[in-house]
């Protein structure tokens, strides 16, 4: 039994055809994982309320890694970085350290809302595939979500 055999027969799975590749995605496994903060991607959806309205590659992203208490990331405009420190639901990140590239229009408005909103966030919440970072009031600022990233197979 081959590897493709294998996966096909260990569980549920939806597939779609994409450029001759199989993506298959283990939908037990999908339901029943659990999605910590940390190292993975998160991508931003939300600041303060409003829809991010911006191609993909201008979205606020965030990544945690957790060994290090580092994060990286980028904020619309910049690429960014820092230390972050948490424990549960806390979390406070460290002083921001950025690219300096210029920024127009809605990327310079998304860059700074997003860097005020890293400043404010005192807490986080990750239920399912979304992340939100809230105040000290428990309002929301940021909203993100993550993906389980499937594994190709050749059709």
């Amino acid at each position: 039994m081959n590897i493709y055999q294998k996966l096909r027969s260990s569980y549920e799975k939806t597939y779609k055809t994409v450029n001759h590749f199989i993506l298959y995605f283990d939908v037990i496994y999908s339901a029943k994982q659990t999605i910590t903060l940390f190292e993975r991607p998160w991508i931003g959806t939300e600041i303060n309320g409003k829809f991010l309205e911006v191609d993909s590659p201008n979205r606020p992203a965030i990544y945690f890694d957790a060994k290090n208490k580092r994060f990286a990331g980028a904020d619309g405009c910049n690429k960014i970085q820092g230390s972050f420190d948490s424990n549960n639901q806390y979390l406070k990140l460290g002083q921001i350290a950025a690219t300096l590239m210029a920024c127009h229009g809605a990327q310079d408005t998304i860059s700074r809302e997003y860097n005020d909103a890293l400043a404010q966030t005192n807490r986080y919440e990750v239920k399912g595939h979304e992340l939100k970072f809230l105040d000290k009031s428990g309002q929301i600022l940021v909203k993100f979500v993550t993906v389980i990233q499937p594994l190709p197979f050749k059709n």
